[in-house]
């Protein structure tokens, strides 16, 4: 039987935290608790090593997700898929330097993420 995937969200909006992780759950996946902070996405991924990491761009704390994401990457092996509410074509212009799997526009779709999800770990598998 295959290992269950571990999600990290990284996500400042108590509420939008817990639907992911409740619906990532239903989905199979193991989630850890989420985190608010991109200091404390750092910290986390470090010690834990998550297979994806669902990323906020605005968080609480000095450091912004594409910051932490750069953090985290340079020391960890993870997929990251970035969130949020500015358009893609923003969000690329502040994304100049670090590779991501995804990128998806808040208000979220469960079916994007659960088809973003996919796609990643099918290449993952490869």
């Amino acid at each position: 039987m295959d290992k269950k995937k571990r999600i990290l969200v990284v996500e400042d909006d108590m509420l939008t935290a817990y639907w992911l992780t409740s619906e990532l759950t239903n989905m199979g996946y193991y989630t850890y608790e989420s985190v608010t902070t991109g200091e404390s996405a750092v910290e986390f991924a470090v010690l834990n090593k998550p297979d994806f990491i669902l990323m906020d761009i605005w968080l609480s704390g000095k450091l912004n997700g594409i910051e932490a994401a750069e953090k985290i990457l340079s020391s960890c092996n993870t997929y990251i898929i970035f969130m949020s509410g500015y358009p893609e074509s923003t969000f690329l212009e502040m994304n100049k330097k670090i590779n991501f799997e995804a990128y998806l526009t808040k208000p979220l779709q469960i079916y994007d993420l659960e088809n973003t999800l996919q796609r990643v770990n099918n290449l993952k598998n490869c």
